[in-house]
Parts: structure tokens; sequence; C-alpha cells
């Protein structure tokens, strides 16, 4: 499977420089101007894997859809910035068509009901794309005032509101509040279990979110039964071969993977690779993940040439996704440089892991995990670089932070910089 995944790679980069790639609605070529860019949003292929920014903003207002923010062609949802783009668009386009109906109609029209549900669930996608890309308190806004409208709904344990707390949880995840997310959760757990029942998508996607939660704060043993329960909920409800269940065989393959587990480990994120580039195709940030994680897997079993292969082409697919401007590019380009490290070219490797941190800098906290995840790593390569001091700075700064944030001393990053500062103080000592 890695030699299969390594010719993909070769005939991903032997087709960039032959094809020349046009927009599928204009189809015309891309230019300087930011709006005319060429973005590959979704699962199409061929022909129809590139627009421009502009192009499909147009036409998706044309189309009229007030909360839709997938392709018609592939049914996937978009992603990278056409999916902010179209999200902001169809918010802003139900709130024009709220005041029409509250000026026309009256505050008791029927019509009022139905279109501020929709705003709901505007709200909470466009709080979803802000939230993966750092503007927590602007998505925080946005669930809130969903929060408040859909509270006050008839009825007990109604799913509309289970969806608002789902953006929450998101949210709160990425900002690392993980107690507080894993309440909501719990609380979430419940109201879809009454309202849905356990044989439902929906309580499948909670306890997927329960054992994400519980492996990021350490506790690998209380969410390995969640996410197995999720991925046979997903098996029975929809088949082998779906996106949803290849997510549930992502987060299960990480689980295994930091129990020392490597060939179950492997066994699942192939599984899962396998159903998401069938799916959609060898360029999309799902299949990007996929690379990444067993790109990291490969790196601990001490395979770091297959590892290198796969996060460059990790990175390349988020780049291309993304932009250049996206903090999923500061895992890529953190994971890329502590495998550089590995290798011993310790002057790319402190390159790459300073543009990790230049890149978190602007998304997230100075005590969010993800930032101190790469100051730690910083903080190793400088110590290889002999910068000893420098590098016990980094690194125990990165352990007092997440000991702050709650992480367990069995926690796979406390254990890392844990032993590294161990051996920094040993060398300075002597």
């Amino acid at each position: 499977m890695v030699e299969n995944i390594r010719s993909e790679e070769k005939q991903c980069l032997q087709s960039s420089i032959t094809e020349v790639a046009s927009c599928r609605i204009c189809l015309e070529e891309a230019n300087e101007d930011p709006e005319t860019r060429l973005v590959t949003p979704c699962a199409c292929r061929g022909s129809a894997e590139y627009v421009h920014v502009a192009c499909i903003k147009q036409w998706h207002a044309v189309r009229n859809v007030t909360t839709d923010v997938s392709c018609p062609t592939c049914k996937q949802v978009y992603v990278g910035e056409v999916a902010l783009v179209l999200a902001e668009h169809n918010l802003r386009e139900i709130e024009k068509a709220l005041a029409l109906i509250k000026l026309t109609e009256g505050e008791d029209s029927v019509n009022l009901f139905r279109m501020e549900e929709m705003r709901n669930t505007a709200r909470c996608r466009l709080a979803h794309e802000l939230g993966t890309r750092g503007r927590c308190e602007q998505a925080i806004e946005l669930v809130e005032k969903s929060l408040e409208t859909r509270s006050r709904l008839p009825g007990k344990n109604r799913p509309e509101l289970a969806s608002s707390l789902d953006s929450m949880i998101s949210i709160l995840t990425a900002q690392a509040k993980y107690p507080e997310a894993l309440r909501m959760a719990e609380s979430m757990r419940v109201l879809l279990r009454e309202s849905l029942g356990e044989e439902h998508p929906g309580y499948a996607a909670t306890l997927n979110s329960l054992g994400a939660l519980l492996s990021y704060m350490g506790r690998l043993d209380e969410a390995e039964p969640l996410y197995r329960q999720a991925l046979g909920i997903r098996e029975r409800l929809f088949g082998k071969d779906n996106l949803e269940v290849a997510e549930s065989l992502n987060n299960l393959a990480v689980l295994v993977k930091n129990q020392g587990r490597y060939k179950d480990a492997e066994s699942l994120y192939l599984r899962s690779h396998q159903i998401r580039e069938t799916i959609l195709g060898t360029s999309h940030p799902h299949v990007a993940t996929s690379l990444n994680n067993l790109a990291a897997l490969y790196k601990d079993m001490g395979d770091l040439e297959s590892s290198k292969v796969l996060y460059v082409r990790s990175l390349k697919i988020r780049t291309k996704a993304h932009g250049d401007n996206h903090p999923i590019l500061a895992e890529s380009l953190n994971n890329l440089s502590v495998m550089l490290r590995e290798l011993g070219d310790l002057e790319e490797a402190e390159a790459l892991s300073k543009r990790a941190i230049d890149l978190c800098s602007r998304f997230f906290s100075v005590d969010h995990p993800k930032y101190l995840n790469c100051k730690g790593n910083y903080g190793i390569v400088l110590k290889d670089l002999g910068r000893l001091q420098e590098a016990k700075t980094c690194i125990e700064d990165a352990l007092a932070g997440l000991e702050k944030m709650g992480f367990l001393s069995t926690h796979v990053w406390v254990v890392k910089f844990g032993r590294h500062n161990k051996e920094l103080i040993e060398s300075m000592t002597k």
C-alpha cells in the first residue's frame, strides 16, 4: 500500500506539470487577482476539478441555495476558501429574507419560524468554518445566537438544539477547552439518545466527539469503547465504504497508534485512506489528513523515507486546498520538521519549525496545546543543534503549558518533552 501511495504521488506531480488548469464554469485559467485564482473545493475531478472563487460564488447565488454548502455534482461539502465564502453568503441572504418577511408578513408569519431555523443552520455552518480558521470569538457569537433561539423551541430534547451544541463543542475543542466541551458532549449524548435513539448518525457523531475529547486529554482507555461503538453504528447504517466510517476508522487508528499498537493502527489507517481516496480523489484535504496520519505512524515505526514522502504530499494537498495561511498547515510543517530532524536535516527542520510556530501564533494563543506542541518540538531541534539554553526554555514552557491545560503525565506530548528535558538537564549539569 505504501508503494501504491508513492506511485500516486509521482502521478500527481507529473499531471501538475503537463496539464494547464482552467475553471470548470468560465473555462478561463487563473490570474493574479485573488477572486479569480483557481481552487479545488470538492471531490470533482478531471476538467471539473478547478474553479475560480468568484465564479462559484456567482453560480451559487444564481442557484439560490440558502443553507447548503455542498457540490451538487459530487455531493461532498465544499472545503477551503469556497466553504467560508458560501457560508457567509448564505447567512447574509437568509438575514435579508427574514427582514423582508417581518416587513411584509409581520412577526406572526408562519414563514418566520422556518426561516429562523434556516438562519440557525447557516449560523452553525459559518461558525464551523470560522472555528477551523482560529476565529473562535466570531464563531462562538454565532453559535450562542443559535442556542438562544433554539432553546426557546417547544418540547424537550430537540435535535435542532443538539446541532447548536455540536457546533459549540467543536469550537471549545478548537480552543482546547476540553473539560467544558466534554461536559457539553455528555449532555448532548443524553439528548440525542432520548430524541433520536442510539442507532442514529447524530448519536454516532456525538460518541465520536466524546472519544476525540477524551483522546486529546490522554484518557485513551475511556475513548476506545466510544470510538468502537460509533464505528459499529456507522457501519450498520452506511455499510463499510462510507466517509463517516472512514472518519471513525481514522480516529480509532490515532488512538491505537498512541497506545503503541502500530500494526493495528496501520490496518485501520489504510482502510480509512482507501475509502477517502476512492470517494474523494487524491487531492482532497481529508485524504491529506489520512496521509499525514500514516506518515506519523511510519515515522514511529522507523520508516522515515516513507514518512517523508507522505508528509510532503499531505502538505502539498493542504496548501493547494487552503492556501498558505491556514492553521492546518502548521500541523503539516510541524510534523515534517519532526521527521526531518530524525533524518538529521537539522537546518531544514529548524526552518520548518519556525514557520509552524509563526502560523500557530496567528491563529492560537500562546497557551494553546497546538502552539505548545510546536514550541516543544522546536526546542528539541534546538537541543540537537547544541543551543541548549534556548532549547530548555522552549521545552519547559511547553511542559508547563500542557500541565496547566490539564494534560495527563501519560500523554504522548508530555512524555516526549519530559524525556528531552531530562536529557537537557543532564547535559547541562555535566
